[in-house]
C-alpha cells in the first residue's frame, strides 16, 4: 500500500513568504555592510526561486546605484515598478534628490555618489564635486572621498586630491585608493611618497600593468633604475601593446647606457603608435645619444611634423649643432626668438652655442637676456 501525503496549499503559501522574507533580510544586512558583490549574488538565487518580486529588484536596484552601474539600476527599478518611465535616469534621480522623494532617502548617499561618477565620467568634474559637498558622504562613503579626489585630479588641483585620497585610506578606503594616492603625489613629484602608496596598494592585492608602470616611474625619478626596469617589465609582460610602458622602458634603458636595447624598445612602441610626437622626440633625442646624428634628425622632423612644440624644435636645434651644422642651429633659435623674443630657454641655448663657437660677448648678451638682465 502507497501512502500519498497531500500538501496543504496555504502552508506552502505561507513558508514561500517566509522563505522571501528571509532572502529580503539577508540581502539587505549585506547591502548594510556595503558587501554589493554577494548582495547581487543572494538576489540573483532569489529570483530564481522568486521571480518578478519587486523587493528583490528594487535592492538591486539600489545596490547598482551604489556601484553607478546606471543602465542595470534603472532596470532593475523598473522590474520593481513597471509604471517608472524615466526619459532620462540621471535627471530622474536628480529630481528625486531635489526633492527629498522618501522612496529614494534612505540611499541619498548612493544617489549623489553616482551622480557624481557619471558627471565625472562624462567629463564634468565640476558639477560631480557639487554632489559630493555634504560632509556626512565623506564619513559614511569612503568611495566619495575617492570620487572627490579623481575630479580634483582631473581639474588639476593635485595638492587637495592627495588630501582627500589620504583621508579616504584612513577611514577604511581599499587599494584603489591608495594607488590613486600615489598617483596625485606622481603629480606633485613626491615620488617617494608615490612609490609608498603603490606598494600598500599591492600589498592590498592592487595588480595590474597600470600599477606596475608607475611604480617603475617612481623608481626611475629616484635614480632607482633597475628596480623601475622590472617595474616595466613586468607592466609589459602583463600588456605587450602598450606603447606607454615600451617607452618608458626604452628611456629607463636609456638612462642606463643599454642604448640598442632603448632603440630597439622605441621602434617598437612607434611601430605601435606611429603618430605619438613624444615617442618620436625620445627615439631621435636616443639616436643622438648613439652618436647617429643623421637618423636623429629625419626623426626630429617626422616630430615636427605632427607636434610644433618648443622643446622639439630646440631638440632639432641641438642635434643640427652636433652634427656640426652651427649656423642652421644658430639660425632657428633666431627664429624662434623673433618671434618671441621673452623666451629664456631658447636664449640660453642660444648663449650655449655662441660661448662653443668662442664669441663670449654675443654669448654673454643671450645670456643675460635668457636671466632677465638688460646689460
Amino acid at each position: 500500500m502507497r501512502w500519498i501525503v497531500i500538501r496543504n496549499p496555504l502552508k506552502s503559501e505561507r513558508v514561500q513568504k517566509t522563505d522571501l522574507k528571509l532572502w529580503l533580510s539577508a540581502v539587505r544586512a549585506l547591502s548594510r555592510l556595503k558587501a554589493d558583490k554577494a548582495a547581487i549574488r543572494l538576489i540573483n538565487k532569489a529570483l530564481a526561486q522568486h521571480p518578478n518580486q519587486p523587493d528583490l529588484y528594487f535592492e538591486a536596484g539600489r545596490v547598482y546605484l551604489r556601484q553607478g552601474q546606471f543602465d542595470k539600476s534603472v532596470w532593475h527599478f523598473k522590474k520593481a515598478n513597471p509604471a517608472l518611465e524615466p526619459s532620462n535616469f540621471v535627471s530622474w534621480l536628480e529630481e528625486l534628490v531635489n526633492e527629498q522623494n522618501e522612496g529614494i532617502v534612505a540611499d541619498r548617499g548612493s544617489v549623489l555618489c553616482a551622480l557624481s561618477i557619471w558627471y565625472l565620467q562624462t567629463g564634468d568634474p565640476n558639477r560631480a564635486l557639487k554632489y559630493l559637498s555634504p560632509p556626512y558622504l565623506h564619513r559614511s562613503f569612503p568611495g566619495a572621498l575617492n570620487i572627490k579626489g579623481l575630479c580634483l585630479l582631473a581639474l588639476g588641483r593635485y595638492t587637495q586630491a592627495q588630501q582627500a585620497f589620504e583621508v579616504a585610506a584612513q577611514i577604511g578606503g581599499g587599494s584603489e585608493i591608495l594607488y590613486n594616492a600615489g598617483i596625485a603625489c606622481l603629480k606633485l613629484k613626491q615620488y617617494d611618497r608615490a612609490l609608498k602608496y603603490f606598494e600598500q596598494a599591492q600589498q592590498r592585492g592592487l595588480a595590474g600593468s597600470d600599477l606596475m608602470n608607475n611604480k617603475g616611474f617612481s623608481l626611475y625619478y629616484l635614480n632607482r633604475l633597475e628596480e623601475a626596469a622590472l617595474c616595466y617589465e613586468m607592466a609589459l609582460n602583463l600588456a605587450p601593446k602598450d606603447q606607454v610602458i615600451l617607452g618608458n622602458l626604452a628611456a629607463c634603458c636609456e638612462k642606463q647606457g643599454r642604448l640598442t636595447e632603448a632603440l630597439d624598445h622605441y621602434r617598437e612602441a612607434i611601430r605601435l603608435d606611429p603618430f605619438d610626437p613624444a615617442l618620436r622626440n625620445n627615439f631621435a633625442l636616443c639616436l643622438q645619444s648613439a652618436g647617429r646624428y643623421s637618423e636623429a634628425l629625419q626623426q626630429h622632423d617626422r616630430t615636427l611634423e605632427l607636434d610644433s612644440d618648443l622643446s622639439y624644435i630646440c631638440n632639432r636645434a641641438i642635434c643640427l649643432y652636433r652634427m656640426g651644422e652651427t649656423d642652421e642651429a644658430l639660425a632657428v633659435y633666431d627664429e624662434l626668438l623673433s618671434a618671441n623674443p621673452t623666451e629664456s630657454s631658447v636664449w640660453g641655448l642660444r648663449a650655449e652655442l655662441l660661448m662653443s663657437l668662442g664669441r663670449t660677448t654675443d654669448a654673454t648678451e643671450s645670456l643675460n637676456r635668457s636671466l632677465g638682465l638688460t646689460g
